[in-house]
């Protein structure tokens, strides 16, 4: 099974130049928007907005995913997805790559990542005191 993914939209926009102390963000997916079998292929779209609260940024991607295998597997796969019963390890897949894709619209727009920077551990000083006797 080959499994490939094309954005066909996006747009990410920066509502405001002020971000308040605690942002929550909220991930909608709509996966799939829609399934279609052609030759060995199927592709099914899927929809995904990303956005905060309050409102200081709001990302909106479109896309397909594209599976090529043989007609069989195709058809139980559209089925499942017709009826919500989704592979985990490909909703896993797509996920991952609009996290990942709606992190680099965010960078590209002075949005720092949602995800704290881990800081290196602190040393103690050394005691550089000297006693003499």
């Amino acid at each position: 099974m080959k499994i490939s993914l094309t954005y066909t939209y996006i747009h990410a926009e920066k509502l405001s130049e002020q971000a308040e102390a605690q942002l929550n963000v909220n991930i909608q997916v709509t996966f799939p928007v829609s399934t279609s079998i052609s030759g060995d292929e199927l592709v099914a779209e899927f929809l995904a907005n990303v956005s905060s609260l309050p409102a200081f940024f709001t990302v909106s991607l479109k896309g397909k995913v594209s599976i090529s295998a043989p007609p069989r597997e195709l058809q139980d796969l559209q089925e499942k997805l017709k009826t919500g019963k989704t592979d985990p390890q490909l909703l896993q897949m797509l996920t991952s790559n609009i996290f990942f894709e709606t992190m680099m619209l965010l960078r590209e727009l002075g949005i720092p990542p949602s995800i704290p920077v881990p800081q290196p551990p602190q040393t103690k000083p050394e005691d550089t005191t000297k006693y003499h006797v």
